[in-house]
């Protein structure tokens, strides 16, 4: 194991971030996030209103804050917790990467707010950027992690539901796509992310479905009909519980005549681009992300 990721990993075993109630990880997360992902020096981020969710824009150093290539961010935190505030450090080395401006939008929580109400808060932020702010639907790209992966795919899916115009791409980070939680890394690999707790799993997942079933493709998105969605670009790390949820979605997208990138990254934990500042790989993951995006909205 390269001594990068090893490091990292030891530090995660003594103060896992999905550790505690979910109001122990809400109160913490924003200064644990802000010292794993340190905000860029250049940064610029402007608070908004997004049609209903409040978020932010934000800019790397040397994206003009009028570019009109956008990336629609939606944050992780098991549907529990996180802020786009927290995630500020991630959205910002997004938008080097991509040359993109990055809106983060928060959603609700559960379990006070289970499905689909995130789902309905980051859908009324995307309709609110291509009405409102004026975004192009084919220069914008939806991007999440974790939970913010799964709000990806399933926006995906209600938005060619609703007969929306869909946005360009999508990009999910070590996405979870099965609430249900039958993938077989959720066992295999619960003891090698130090990244979630297989009780933290579980008890997001319960939070987050309320008395839904499962498998509603809108919460599970790996029991929907993916075909006509755009280009989607999944990574996920060898080491996680939530690797074949990925290798699932990946196969089915497939499948159902989608252009669909998936890369798995060996030895990487979950969500490892958030380590980027010492962490060759996440550099890497994020450069890629990069490459993607640039390659279906320009340059």
């Amino acid at each position: 194991m390269n001594s990068e990721i090893a490091e990292i990993r030891k530090a995660l075993a003594q103060n896992p971030p999905t550790a505690g109630s979910f109001e122990d990880r809400r109160a913490r997360w924003e200064p644990l996030f802000r010292k794993i992902c340190p905000i860029p020096t250049g940064t610029l981020a402007a608070s908004i209103a997004a049609g209903g969710p409040r978020g932010e824009w934000v800019t790397a150093a040397g994206v003009p804050t009028t570019e009109p290539r956008i990336l629609f961010y939606v944050h992780g935190g098991g549907f529990t917790a996180g802020t786009s505030a927290a995630y500020r450090g991630l959205s910002s080395h997004l938008s080097a990467a991509t040359g993109c401006r990055v809106l983060a939008v928060d959603y609700r929580w559960a379990p006070e707010e289970p499905f689909p109400a995130a789902l309905d808060d980051c859908v009324a932020g995307y309709r609110w950027l291509v009405a409102a702010g004026g975004a192009a639907p084919r220069k914008v790209v939806l991007a999440g992690d974790s939970a913010g992966g799964n709000l990806v795919v399933a926006m995906l899916l209600a938005l060619k539901e609703a007969g929306d115009e869909l946005p360009a791409a999508g990009v999910c980070l070590s996405p979870i796509f099965d609430l249900a939680l039958t993938g077989d890394s959720v066992i295999s690999r619960a003891e090698r992310d130090p990244m979630i707790l297989v009780s933290s799993l579980q008890k997001c997942s319960t939070a987050y479905r309320g008395n839904s079933d499962p498998r509603n493709p809108l919460m599970s998105p790996l029991y929907g009909d993916l075909s006509g969605l755009p280009p989607l670009l999944l990574q996920c790390g060898s080491e996680e519980m939530l690797r074949d949820d990925s290798v699932r979605l990946a196969a089915k997208a497939k499948a159902a005549g989608v252009d669909v990138t998936f890369e798995e990254w060996e030895e990487m934990v979950h969500v490892w681009h958030l380590f980027a500042d010492r962490l060759a790989d996440g550099r890497e993951a994020l450069a890629r992300v990069g490459e993607f995006v640039r390659a279906h909205i320009g340059r």
